[in-house]
């Protein structure tokens, strides 16, 4: 159900976004939210569309712990 984002996409995303300190690499359940990185701490949490207040849904504290959680399925991720 999670969508990893190649290198194009997550341009067009980030480019699209008027949040310039959330970079999307992923999407959930046809973009019913999006999992990227926050810029300015560097840790991963989950945006849901038109929303600023995702910083409550931290995923995880890096891009590679952030693909463990999905691969693992766990609930962080939903």
């Amino acid at each position: 159900m999670f969508s990893i984002y190649p290198l194009e996409r997550i341009k067009k995303e980030y480019d699209e976004h008027t949040d310039k300190d959330f970079i999307p690499f992923c999407d959930y359940l046809v973009n019913s939210h999006q999992i990227g990185l926050y810029k300015k701490n560097k840790r991963v949490f989950k945006k849901y569309e038109n929303s600023y207040e995702y910083l409550n849904d931290k995923v995880a504290d890096d891009f590679k712990a952030s693909m463990i959680e999905i691969l693992l399925n766990s609930e962080n991720i939903y």
